[in-house]
């Protein structure tokens, strides 16, 4: 992660500019592992701060299944509410992909309706794979490391200018002794 400048910034613009450089992180994450069908989960992707009370509060925030880019899609022995919109998704991924070009709208469909059955009873790949840890793991722990990184910068600039204005004016500022 790059280093942030830190001059005349706050506490909440060095937060805001480490999750920025997070999100971007993650999404050159997943489009080097060829993740991008759609661009749809990338998309979604946002972050959120808010402060309470003399607390800051990150968040990152993406689709629903936004863990499965690691994780994969596991065994799914749910109800039928979701079958509909599932299918719909693999026919869109299977179009994105040029997967199956060939087939006709119908036919990707009873094709996606297949491949919904195989994933729901036995998980994606990736997930029988047992993941992976490169895509959203690394950008979130670089995240942590350099806003530690950068906090420390930012506190020793505050005391440092601090420190400085209380000799400015020799004897006559609010910090002398």
């Amino acid at each position: 992660m790059a280093n942030l400048d830190l001059t005349n910034t706050t506490l909440d613009t060095v937060v805001r500019d480490a999750l920025k450089v997070c999100i971007e992180e993650i999404k050159t994450n997943s489009k080097n592992a060829g993740q991008v069908a759609t661009g749809r989960t990338l998309k979604s992707l946002e972050w959120r701060l808010n402060q309470e009370g003399e607390d800051f509060v990150a968040q990152i925030l993406g689709r629903k299944y936004f863990g499965s880019l690691e994780t994969g899609r596991g065994v799914y022995n749910g109800g039928k509410s979701n079958i509909k919109q599932f299918n719909e998704n693999l026919v869109a991924w299977f179009k994105a992909r040029g997967i199956h070009s060939e087939m006709s709208d119908e036919q990707l469909y009873l094709e996606a309706n297949r491949l919904r059955w195989y994933i729901n009873k036995y998980g994606t790949r990736l997930y029988q794979q047992n993941g992976r840890k490169d895509i959203f793991t690394p950008a979130v722990e670089g995240f942590m490391q350099t806003l530690q990184e950068q906090l420390i910068m930012f506190f020793k600039q505050q005391i440092e200018d601090k420190f400085i204005d209380g000799f400015q004016g020799f004897g006559n500022s609010a910090l002398s002794v």
